[in-house]
């Protein structure tokens, strides 16, 4: 048993990382006193163990690969409760579209198809000039 809001941090940050939203959250569900637990997250923060900018950048990029636009990323952030520093390039964007609409085979061959295509991506948090800069290329 865990007899420290540190301890229990530290068990949590060993396997992965966290949000401090996160970890205040996991850590009041379990019963910790809120002084002890903002007093174990700033000590965990200044050791680097806890780094919202860091777990922010590695979340945006993971949902990048995944084909999720910047967009998408930034509101799946504020529902973690999350910011993230990191804005992806128009090319890595794009790069990320491609990999998205390859990896799921996604095509037009009409008017309708495009129409459908292009607000499914849009959907994923794409930016409208990056599709249609991505339906140009690709005609």
């Amino acid at each position: 048993m865990v007899k420290s809001a540190k301890n229990a941090l530290i068990r949590l940050l060993a396997r992965r990382d966290y949000f401090t939203f996160e970890v205040r959250s996991k850590l009041s569900e379990k019963g910790f006193p809120q002084d002890e637990i903002e007093k174990a997250i700033s000590e965990m923060e200044k050791l680097g163990y806890l780094n919202d900018e860091r777990r922010g950048r590695a979340y945006a990029k993971q949902q990048l690969a995944l084909g999720y636009g910047p967009r998408a990323i930034e509101f799946k952030l504020r529902v973690k409760g999350g910011r993230s520093p990191y804005t992806p390039s128009r090319e890595e964007q794009e790069e990320a579209l491609r990999a998205y609409s390859s990896r799921k085979k996604l095509s037009f061959s009409g008017y309708t198809s495009k129409q459908k295509l292009f607000a499914k991506l849009s959907q994923r948090g794409f930016a409208s000039e990056v599709i249609s800069n991505y339906f140009s290329n690709s005609i």
